[in-house]
């Protein structure tokens, strides 16, 4: 299977912000742009007819088959971002705010392909990470499962909360996920088990910024 790389990730994520080169859906009455690419088969996904405002329904091989529903609403000062992916397949979502230009990428798919430098006991394993456009390597935030729901994924004014640019301790806690899994229940994150983590008092450079080309 095919591994996407994060620097891959965002080129094509700065593809997508900049003129549209395949077919775009959009939310809200046109508030948000969306795609969503089926990176092992390298296609892009379509959404079925009974996709909405509010959410779209996306489907890659069988129209009534879908592989993935992606939904943005209103709720408590926020837009909420919600994904549900039906397949274990590689995919990445591309959603942005149209007004502000902040975009999110969200990539499932096994552990092994998504998860940045995964070295855990559980490679296939279906994960989610996400991350904010232009936010450092280290606020990649991984959850064990296909399904995420970001409560503040924008404020009202298209922005997407500072906290998610904040780096993300690759050795703290466990893999989150709304849906209760049976094993692994591993102290990990990023697939890797605590005992393989880094000391308090170790050093470590600090990640480099992402090289965003100009547009």
């Amino acid at each position: 299977m095919k591994r996407l790389s994060l620097v891959a990730a965002f080129a094509l994520a700065l593809a997508f912000v900049g003129p549209a080169l395949v077919a775009q859906d959009y939310l809200q009455n046109a508030q948000f742009r969306l795609v969503w690419k089926d990176e092992s088969l390298e296609r892009f996904a379509k959404p079925a007819a009974w996709s909405s405002d509010k959410g779209i329904l996306y489907w890659v091989e069988d129209p009534a088959e879908p592989e993935a529903l992606v939904k943005v609403r209103e709720q408590d000062g926020f837009w909420r971002l919600e994904l549900a992916v039906t397949t274990d397949r590689q995919g990445v979502l591309y959603i942005v705010h149209n007004d502000t230009e902040a975009l999110w990428a969200v990539r499932t798919g096994p552990a092994r392909d998504v998860v940045p430098r995964y070295d855990g006991d559980y490679p296939d394993y279906a994960v989610t990470c996400m991350i904010a456009r232009g936010a450092r390597r280290n606020t990649w935030r991984c959850y064990w499962g296909t399904t995420l729901m970001l409560k503040d994924a924008w404020d009202l004014d298209g922005n997407i909360p500072a906290k998610y640019f904040e780096p993300w301790p690759r050795c703290q806690g466990l893999f989150e996920s709304l849906v209760v899994l049976a094993p692994p229940h591993v102290p990990t994150f990023g697939g890797r088990p605590a005992s393989q983590c880094l000391s308090a008092s170790a050093t470590v450079a600090p990640p480099a910024d992402w090289i965003e080309p100009e547009l």
